[in-house]
């Protein structure tokens, strides 16, 4: 059983300023990509278009969570998370609103005032969403169309698509590496170097949180398409941070002969003395010939 030092754990420090820079700065970003998502599904008919229009959606936003949550330097993974959590609802939200402004505005209500309406009056949005439920406002082709426990099920998906990658994202961001003496994020940098591919990854695993590097320490090359390579988290400054990710990776060639990648972490933010940090980052400075 590893020690609780072995690997990078983070402080858990929530500052206030990241905080309220999460929530504000999420809320006003969800909003024009809401728009852009609610107009693109509306005159885009295509099912498959619209599928990677919310993909696409979820994706962007996740990723403008994640960097808030560097931006706020927030390092709870937990409480980032519920934060990206919280931060996916509200722009699902936005989007309703939207949504539903863009369908009820007309000659006698504009598109904003539309807007400010549902924004203001939760019950009024509630009401939309529920005829909207009943009598629905898109169908397949030329069907009826699509309404009740169906279409329920196709919003939950959605939300969930807006959601899950914002915590993900969140909880990602606010678990990597941090240097609490500088006050800022460690510095991540792929070695070049290559490494023969590890058949047994546990056992290697074992040797490294046991404090035995040897596993890393090779000039033998890598044979094929399989090998092993090194990520190196550091801050310059900060004698204790230096973090080491090891992983495995198998190449391969897909159908249209496309290379595909595929990877297995074998131990992720391993701490490691500066001294042998920077033997490691010495010994594999050279990416392999190709």
């Amino acid at each position: 059983m590893p020690s609780p030092s072995t690997y990078y754990r983070p402080s858990g420090k929530m500052p206030l300023t990241g905080v309220l820079l999460l929530l504000a700065v999420g809320a006003v970003v969800a909003a024009p990509l809401g728009v852009i998502y609610i107009l693109a599904i509306r005159y885009i008919p295509f099912i498959y278009l619209n599928l990677l229009a919310i993909a696409a959606y979820g994706i962007g936003f996740a990723f403008v969570v994640a960097k808030l949550v560097e931006l706020g330097r927030l390092r709870s993974p937990a409480a980032a998370g519920l934060l990206g959590c919280i931060a996916g609802l509200a722009a699902t939200w936005l989007q309703w609103v939207f949504f539903a402004a863009f369908i009820v505005h007309d000659e006698t209500i504009s598109l904003v005032a539309a807007c400010s309406h549902f924004l203001t009056h939760p019950a009024a949005l509630g009401g939309f969403i529920q005829y909207v439920a009943g009598h629905g406002t898109w169908s397949f082709k030329d069907g009826d169309p699509v309404t009740g426990v169906f279409l329920i099920l196709i919003w939950i998906a959605e939300t969930l698509t807006i959601v899950v990658p914002a915590a993900l994202f969140a909880y990602g961001q606010a678990g990597k590496p941090f240097s609490e003496l500088l006050q800022r994020w460690a510095v991540p940098v792929r070695l070049p170097g290559r490494l023969p591919f590890f058949a047994s990854p546990a056992e290697v695993r074992a040797r490294l949180e046991s404090g035995d590097l040897m596993p890393l320490v090779t000039n033998e090359p890598p044979a094929g398409h399989q090998y092993a390579r090194l990520e190196l988290y550091s801050a310059e400054g900060d004698p204790s941070c230096f973090y080491l990710s090891v992983e495995n990776v198998s190449e391969s060639l897909d159908k249209k002969g496309r290379k595909q990648t595929a990877t297995a972490a074998i131990a992720t933010h391993l701490h490691l003395p500066a001294e042998l940090a920077k033997q490691l980052q010495e010994l594999h400075s050279t990416a392999p010939a190709a």
